[in-house]
């Protein structure tokens, strides 16, 4: 029998992803029957394995609990894998290397079904075991993640990383999801949000886990895929933001190579100083901008900002604009080279100018950059 088939007569399907979780994922099934057992829920267990190499399906076999095995690797395949399949009412999944209490299910499926809501998470943030969780995961990566989530998707998320969630199964058909790693975490909050779907928070006690060795989690590399997908995902109103934060720099560059204010003001240093911080925004917005594209060619991301950059680039606009700074560029370099010239190649006082020749070079770059680009994805 298979999954569909296994869970569509249950009211709750409790997952567990699991990678080499022998250690754990026994004594895990156990909590969840003694803490289910004395309410009356018809609920069955699905273990969703990525692979293990230990005992981790064995044990469940002998549990006999379902199973499901996924090919592809990452935490967001192994869930969205087994999500799409189960047919259950609710589904609700963490972790199995025990930080999570198996108690705390009663509390948050009576929550989604009394508030009718779409989806509930356990905010680990406020009550915690010592040493369950790292300092910087605390106090720095989750609560700047969850902020940014906060701040573009107006979702009062407090705990975007939380491991534990109960899913209104229905609300979800309709959702495609894309992130193969620990990212996904991200995209179930933003997805949510897109969907205008009811999310809450209740507090959970998140306890050390029963692992000996240590958590699949990879600290930076995955805290920087979640800023990267919530950023490619914020509204084109903070997007745009940096661009106009780059336009402004050019401006103002543009204006002090123009003016002599002697020694009252540090002209060359400002100059320079806003030429490398523009170099780090606009390396930056390429980036963030590389992966808008993806998202509206590849998920159907709406984002009116590539839309007009489809248009734009269909009417060669970025090529033109290139074309015409690679001009203004060359003949003042013609200019630079002729001073030099008369000036019997004897040193010469041209700086103005080539800040100029910088600035129409960065730009005419960023233009270029973008036609490329789009060039690239417009079959995808």
């Amino acid at each position: 029998m298979n999954i569909e088939q296994s869970t569509q007569n249950f009211d709750l399907t409790v997952l567990l992803p699991a990678l080499n979780e022998e250690e754990s994922i026994g004594k895990i099934i156990d909590e969840i029957e003694s803490s289910l057992k004395i309410h009356n829920i018809n609920y069955c267990i699905l273990v969703s394995d990525n692979g293990s190499s230990d005992k981790t399906l064995e044990i469940c076999k002998k549990k006999k609990v379902l199973t499901n095995e996924v090919d592809q690797k990452g935490y967001g395949s192994n869930l969205k894998d087994a999500i799409s399949k189960i047919k259950s009412k609710y589904i609700i999944f963490f972790d199995c290397d025990g930080s999570y209490n198996p108690s705390e299910i009663i509390r948050m499926y009576n929550k989604i079904k009394e508030e009718n809501l779409d989806l509930v998470y356990g905010n680990r943030l406020n009550e915690q075991e010592k040493d369950s969780m790292p300092f910087l995961h605390r106090f720095l990566g989750t609560p700047v993640l969850s902020f940014f989530i906060r701040l573009f998707f107006k979702n009062g998320v407090y705990d975007c990383n939380s491991g534990m969630r109960i899913l209104k199964t229905e609300s979800f058909k309709a959702i495609k999801f894309f992130c193969k790693g620990m990212e996904f975490a991200s995209e179930i909050f933003i997805k949510s949000s897109f969907s205008k779907l009811k999310i809450k928070g209740i507090n959970i006690k998140f306890r050390k886990d029963y692992r000996s060795r240590p958590p699949h989690l990879s600290r930076w590399r995955d805290g920087w895929r979640h800023l990267r997908y919530i950023l490619a995902n914020a509204p084109d109103l903070y997007i745009n933001s940096i661009l106009y934060l780059v336009g402004t720099n050019y401006l103002l560059i543009f204006i002090l190579s123009s003016q002599d204010v002697g020694n009252d003001f540090p002209r060359y240093h400002t100059i320079f100083a806003l030429l490398a911080m523009n170099q780090f925004f606009k390396s930056f917005y390429l980036g963030i901008i590389s992966l808008r594209i993806h998202l509206v060619k590849v998920e159907g991301f709406k984002s009116k900002t590539i839309e007009k950059m489809f248009k734009l680039k269909s009417s060669d606009f970025f090529m033109k604009i290139f074309v015409i700074l690679f001009t203004v560029a060359f003949f003042e370099l013609i200019f630079v080279t002729y001073s030099w010239y008369k000036n019997l190649f004897t040193n010469i006082n041209e700086i103005s100018t080539m800040i100029r020749i910088l600035i129409y070079s960065a730009i005419g770059s960023f233009s270029m950059y973008f036609d490329l680009q789009m060039q690239s994805r417009e079959d995808e």
